[in-house]
């Protein structure tokens, strides 16, 4: 997973409560806080055993976690609803993920993986060795060879 730098600042609306990341896909708490799809299991697990150590249980046989922020009740069914439409998180701008090595790009999130994989000079169809906008091939043998030579080897 790349981590993608925001120009302004992101709505802590769009942002996991449990892993700190806006997500590609999420899931809205009653108290509207989002979680994202990995932080799913662990948002049960881990306050539910917090909640335990807190001492309240007279609730236990409902309650499964509590929201870190601002302690609202919510249970797994909660986290089994549709994925909540981040959609705004695309139309906000972002640095190329190859700003350190120099690309000055900025644009919207939606553009930013076309922008990467085939515009930039410093994304992954570069060579920054030779400063080349093409990668040098590889003097591999075909697969066919390849096979060949690993049944050859077994035989010996």
């Amino acid at each position: 997973m790349r981590e993608i730098a925001f120009v302004e600042p992101i709505e802590s609306s769009y942002i996991c409560l449990f892993c700190r990341r806006v997500p590609g896909s999420a899931r809205q708490l009653p108290c509207f806080h989002i979680v994202c799809d990995g932080c799913r299991e662990r948002a049960i697990v881990d306050h539910e055993e917090q909640y335990l150590r807190n001492g309240n249980n007279s609730a236990l046989f409902r309650l499964h976690a509590l929201c870190p922020l601002d302690f609202t009740a919510f249970d797994e069914t909660h986290l089994d609803v549709q994925p909540v439409s981040l959609d705004r998180v695309q139309e906000q701008l972002v640095f190329c993920l190859q700003a350190r090595f120099g690309c000055k790009y900025k644009d919207k999130l939606r553009n930013l993986k076309r922008h990467y994989y085939y515009d930039c000079r410093f994304g992954p169809n570069s060579c920054h060795r030779y400063g080349s906008t093409e990668i040098p091939e590889l003097d591999l043998p075909e697969p066919r060879e390849m096979i060949e030579m690993v049944e050859d080897s077994e035989h010996l």
